[in-house]
């Protein structure tokens, strides 16, 4: 029943996200360079997420936001080694939901402005000061997460 859904979402999740957002937004000094490759990768991610961003527009937009935030949150998951076979918990979900749910609203909001707002524009309103800050956050509790889950699986 969700084959065809899960097919579609899947193929248009920016799956290098959680990887470019922890190499470029550490918290810490900007090396020389830094926007204009986040310029350019901004620019190479925007065709995929406005597919995601028309997906959740549809009639169907609630099961679809739903999984895709689960998708999202299971790519973050895996970027930091806590495997997507693993629910988070604790501070690692509540950042991840926080994270996760934010991307949603602004790709709905795109979807609902006619894709006139760009990724790009999003990005440069929102950074550095909220991708610099979330980015240490994330690492710690994930990081502190992927640590329970393997003291508990070598136990």
């Amino acid at each position: 029943m969700y084959k065809m859904p899960d097919a579609v979402i899947d193929r248009n999740l920016p799956k290098q996200l959680p990887s470019f957002f922890l190499r470029y937004f550490t918290g810490g000094q900007t090396p020389a360079g830094h926007d204009h490759e986040v310029t350019l990768a901004l620019r190479a991610f925007q065709p995929i997420i406005n597919r995601l961003c028309l997906l959740l527009t549809n009639a169907s937009s609630l099961l679809v936001a739903r999984r895709v935030k689960g998708a999202v949150m299971e790519l973050w998951a895996a970027e930091l080694g806590v495997g997507a076979e693993t629910a988070l918990a604790g501070d690692a979900r509540i950042v991840l939901e926080c994270v996760a749910s934010g991307i949603l609203g602004l790709m709905a909001y795109r979807a609902e402005t006619g894709m006139r707002v760009s990724v790009e524009e999003i990005a440069k309103a929102l950074a550095p000061a909220l991708p610099d800050a979330l980015a240490p956050i994330l690492k710690r509790v994930l990081e502190a997460e992927a640590g329970s889950i393997s003291e508990v699986v070598h136990a």
